[in-house]
């Protein structure tokens, strides 16, 4: 193999460069997966690569947490998966040199097997790289149990919010959502929720109350902006429950006497939930239960990569639905 594979890399904060990497040596319970497909996670990617985020994010960084691809090689003691089978995967591994949370956005990546699920033949390759995104969502609808019946409203239609919506509505909740970028509204009328409010254009509090006079069963705060969490604890009802499904940097504030007049009961939901939730996650994909690939406005070549990150960087960040890094004619 190889030791080396182009990447993404982001060498400072908010400086991303396409560059080759030094991959580390597999080991016995590895795979190699050339990838096909990764899907770039916009909100936690831009907590990441601006170094807000300085829990675990270290310079330079390869960013990246989902992807599909194909298996080139296992390690030996590796029995439930084999070369040539197409695969999800969650994390690269790297040599000196450059650091990495999960770091797939790689043309070639070493996984360790266990972060490395299988996908059923068929199975979309686009809309499979967006898996782990897909699995919050679903983590967070367990968190909050939400059931057939339910009243759902949840605050952002970026594709976490937008997997969020589809998840609730399959267990035959009615969701209510809001978003101001009208891209995503368009989106997410489609394919994810029942009404989608515009708060540049209506009273969302007032039209939420019109509606559900006695409020929302559940209710998801899935952008990650602080400011929105008192909003959200408006919306559900008295002993209802609030699901922080974003990622928040530093503290958060919000107004006590609304949960505890109401005795709202809070989720913390992170990541995936583990393997029987992505197994579950990737059925659904796999059966175009999840409208995802409709979802991805931008497909990008993947040395077009830096480009895409500096979009995303930009004003115009919110006329991103969905953005993929396509590694298929990439060579290494």
């Amino acid at each position: 193999m190889n030791g080396k594979t182009a990447a993404v890399v982001f060498e400072k904060a908010n400086e991303p460069a396409f560059r080759e990497v030094e991959l580390a040596s597999p080991a016995d319970d590895h795979v190699v997966v050339r990838m096909h497909y990764c899907g770039v996670s916009i909100g936690t990617e831009s907590w990441w690569n601006s170094g807000t985020r300085k829990e675990d994010a270290v310079f330079p960084l390869v960013p990246g947490y989902q992807g599909t691809g194909e298996i080139v090689s296992v390690g030996s003691s590796v029995t439930d998966l084999k070369p040539g089978d197409m695969v999800a995967v969650n994390k690269g591994l790297f040599a000196e040199g450059v650091k990495s949370l999960c770091g797939t956005h790689c043309r070639t990546v070493v996984c360790p097997a266990r972060d490395t699920y299988i996908l059923d033949e068929g199975t979309d390759l686009l809309s499979a790289a967006f898996w782990v995104m897909a699995a919050v969502g679903a983590h967070g609808a367990n968190a909050a149990a939400v059931g057939a019946g339910d009243r759902v409203f949840i605050c952002g239609q970026g594709l976490i919010g937008q997997m969020t919506a589809q998840v609730c509505r399959l267990r035959g909740a009615t969701v209510i959502a809001s978003e101001i970028s009208p891209e995503r509204i368009a989106a997410s009328r489609e394919h994810s929720a029942d009404l989608v409010l515009n708060p540049d254009e209506e009273n969302v509090d007032a039209r939420l109350k019109e509606l559900w006079p006695d409020g929302a069963d559940v209710a998801f705060e899935s952008t990650g902006f602080t400011q929105l969490v008192d909003g959200v604890m408006d919306a559900v009802k008295p002993r209802g429950k609030v699901v922080l499904q974003g990622w928040y940097p530093g503290d958060i504030r919000f107004y006590f006497h609304r949960p505890h007049g109401k005795q709202i009961t809070a989720h913390f939901p992170c990541h995936i939930g583990g393997p029987h939730v992505v197994k579950a996650t990737l059925k659904l994909i796999a059966r175009d239960l999840l409208k995802i690939s409709p979802m991805v406005s931008h497909v990008l070549p993947a040395q077009e990569a830096p480009d895409g990150y500096r979009l995303l960087m930009s004003p115009k960040r919110n006329s991103v639905v969905a953005m993929a890094l396509d590694w298929r004619d990439q060579k290494d």
